[in-house]
């Protein structure tokens, strides 16, 4: 593949931050545009990120051969599996953690980013909780769902969790690790 391109289309997700999003000048920031530039550095290999809505669009984009490979998909051999599609081995390691308001008790629902929702709703049937999974777009919107109280807490990564609570009252909230300190690894995904 690489042999016959001399750029591999990279899809991301436009509103992933602080992975990835799309800026109104076409150009994507984050930490996968760092990522993929330091690599292209590195092997001398050419990248070029593409942006779309969804898991969903991406995997199609990949289906039909529009991008070469999915540049974060989450280590998740079943949803991999049910989406044909192929995993590189882990390029990122990062725990899942839970954000909660300060003094939260009862947590009947979490909000969870779409992007980790299959490892997320796996955990919670695994250990018998009885937690309802909301899935929001990303990380940003479930922040805005715990701000409004519209649900007891959050499901997202590490980085995720540091870079939201940069930008809020980090007093105002909890962090907590999730589940039995559950790793999320990160890989690309290419057409089988």
């Amino acid at each position: 593949y690489i042999r016959q391109h001399k750029v591999v289309d990279v899809a991301v997700l436009k509103d992933d931050a602080p992975f990835s999003r799309l800026n109104s000048d076409g150009t994507i920031d984050g930490i996968l545009s760092e990522y993929y530039d330091h690599l292209s550095r590195r092997t001398g290999i050419k990248f070029k990120l593409v942006a779309y809505d969804s898991k969903d669009s991406a995997c199609e984009a990949l289906t039909a051969g529009r991008v070469g490979m999915i540049g974060k998909f989450e280590n998740d051999i079943y949803d991999a599996n049910r989406r044909d599609v192929m995993l590189s081995i882990a390029y990122l390691n990062m725990n899942l953690v839970g954000i909660t308001h300060t003094g939260q008790q009862d947590i009947t629902n979490i909000a969870v980013p779409e992007c980790n929702a299959a490892s997320v709703k796996r955990i919670l049937e695994n250990t018998g909780s009885s937690t309802k999974c909301i899935t929001f777009k990303n990380s940003a919107e479930c922040f805005a769902a715990l701000k409004n109280n519209n649900v007891d807490g959050i499901v997202c990564t590490q980085t995720a969790a540091t870079w939201l609570l940069n930008q809020n009252r980090a007093s105002d909230y909890v962090v907590t690790a999730f589940g039995n300190n559950e790793k999320y690894d990160i890989c690309c995904a290419l057409k089988p």
